[in-house]
């Protein structure tokens, strides 16, 4: 899993516009749109390899608790000193935390008084959240700000269907899991990390907790910066029962779900959270097109998001190292080391929320590695193109990936479990 900071916060996440509170009752999670930063008293809740690394004399520091603090680019972190006004927004701090257009120019104030601190919005086009929202408070968050709308249209039909099998070297133990909910408009798919005892366990808490979770949004329109937040909190849900359950035994999956919300106007759009190597594709017009990108280390690579999308899609598609320059080579052979997890040692896990607007036509497909890493992307069209039964493609695509898989001749060879889950929008 990734490494990073983890400062914690379980407290209620509210919708507001002025707040005055303490740092003595420990982290504040501060949440511009669906982007969190956390204020934190660094001596009590950072770790003291970054603690040491800062400036003694400040007794008060927001963080981003997903990124890593680098004190010599001062990124990921600024200082709040006594008596100091500050204003956090695309115009302001972008440099430091990376903020995403969710984010107002000039989102949210915050004043440091000794341990007082006083947080404003600033009339935000996304709003200012103060906290950590329980799932089952979205639809009250909704109605705290006037924007709940009425139910989905129940005119709209989502097809889901899915087909996992496991690994023939363990064929009594799935690590893979999913859930398919055609009433929560929700898919979703896992894999165990690591094939270690205990990651079918973990795969499996999060199918469970997961669409459980989401039952509290079911058929429930909200604004789009709050189908993020529902989204990434079940994830981090799901994250915190791993590691509640797992009682220390290091147990890890990858996620990828996806769920349908409608737009006040009407207009179904689906927003998907992902952690780990496990992928979301959109098929469309006879075209597949990656939604997700991996939390995996490319060959010791750090490349901008749309050369990964490039490189990702690059590797999607081999089927002859020889073809491979240096860089490519090195990705293809450390595809299985992800950066992301859910549970594992603990560490937050790094979550990529991205949405997109589905059409009529429109099939979403969600594969764990064992079936991507086999099949190449022309492979994985010419199936969904020859099969519009969903259940059968997803059959077939697994079926096809297993094949693959046992054919050692193969370069893209690899003996996995193997899950594919696809969500339909029919024509």
């Amino acid at each position: 899993c990734a490494s990073g900071l983890n400062v914690g916060g379980d407290s209620f996440r509210k919708a507001i516009t002025y707040e005055l509170t303490s740092i003595k009752e420990g982290p504040i999670d501060i949440y511009l749109g669906d982007r969190r930063l956390q204020i934190v008293d660094p001596e009590r809740d950072l770790p003291a390899s970054i603690n040491d690394s800062l400036n003694p004399n400040i007794r008060c520091f927001i963080v981003d608790p997903n990124a890593k603090v680098d004190v010599d680019a001062e990124k990921g972190y600024k200082p709040l000193r006594d008596g100091e006004r500050v204003i956090l927004g695309r115009r302001s701090y972008q440099e430091r935390f990376d903020f995403d257009p969710y984010v107002s120019s000039k989102h949210v104030q915050i004043r440091r008084t000794g341990d007082e601190l006083e947080i404003i919005d600033l009339s935000s086009a996304n709003h200012t959240y103060l906290g950590r929202t329980a799932i089952s408070a979205v639809k009250q968050l909704s109605a705290d700000i006037d924007t709940l709308t009425p139910e989905l249209n129940g005119d709209l039909t989502f097809e889901v269907a899915a087909h996992s099998v496991a690994n023939e070297r363990h064929p009594d133990r799935n690590e893979d899991a999913y859930f398919i909910n055609e009433n929560l408009r929700a898919i979703g798919v896992f894999d165990g990390v690591g094939g270690a005892s205990g990651s079918d366990e973990a795969s499996r808490l999060a199918a469970h907790a997961i669409p459980k979770a989401l039952e509290t949004v079911h058929n429930q329109s909200v604004p789009l910066p709050l189908a993020r937040l529902a989204v990434r909190d079940v994830l981090i849900e799901a994250h915190e029962t791993i590691m509640r359950k797992g009682e220390g035994q290091d147990i890890a999956t990858t996620a990828t779900i996806a769920k349908v919300f409608q737009t006040e106007k009407g207009t179904p759009y689906v927003v998907i959270g992902s952690a780990g190597d496990s992928r979301a594709y959109l098929y469309r017009d006879d075209m597949l097109s990656h939604l997700t990108l991996d939390h995996a280390y490319l060959g010791g690579a750090t490349p901008e998001q749309q050369q990964q999308l490039q490189l990702q899609q690059t590797l999607a598609e081999v089927v002859d190292l020889t073809n491979l320059n240096e860089k490519e080579l090195a990705a293809f052979q450390s595809r299985q080391y992800i950066t992301s997890c859910l549970g594992g040692d603990g560490t937050s896990p790094t979550i990529t929320v991205t949405e997109f607007e589905i059409a009529p036509g429109d099939r979403l497909l969600l594969t764990t590695d064992g079936v991507h890493d086999n099949l190449t992307n022309s492979e994985v069209t010419k199936v969904l193109r020859d099969i519009p039964d969903n259940e059968f493609a997803a059959e077939v695509l697994v079926k096809t990936a297993r094949s693959r898989s046992l054919d050692d001749s193969h370069v893209r060879a690899k003996r996995d479990d193997m899950t594919a889950a696809i969500l339909a929008y029919p024509a």
